[in-house]
């Protein structure tokens, strides 16, 4: 969780190689590719709200801001549609777990 902590851009942790590389590194992003996107995107990032315009708040705003650099953010783009996903599938499994244990319940008693 701290890797996707880590693509939060209002976390103090925002763009840490330490964190975001073995997170990416578990979903066999390229992280030698990686190592060098997030600091362009950082300053990328700064340049925006230095010059006063608006800048990705959100996971998924920044998401939808590297959508149209994907071949210049590619593994950037991976990495933050895995975190996106991962809520809802980790979500998902649990829902279900719950629901299956509940019939287990239900029919064991």
């Amino acid at each position: 969780m701290k890797g996707i902590q880590a693509l939060n851009l209002c976390s103090a942790t925002f763009g840490e190689k330490d964190v975001v590389l073995p997170f990416a590194s578990q979903y066999n992003c390229n992280t030698e590719d990686l190592q060098y996107e997030i600091p362009q995107l950082k300053c990328i990032l700064d340049r925006k709200q230095s010059s006063g315009q608006e800048t990705p708040k959100a996971l998924i705003e920044l998401t939808v801001f590297l959508e149209p650099y994907k071949e210049v953010f590619h593994q950037m783009l991976k990495v933050c549609k895995i975190a996106l996903a991962l809520p809802v599938s980790t979500a998902t499994k649990f829902f279900y777990a719950k629901v299956n244990q509940n019939c287990l319940e239900k029919y064991h008693d």
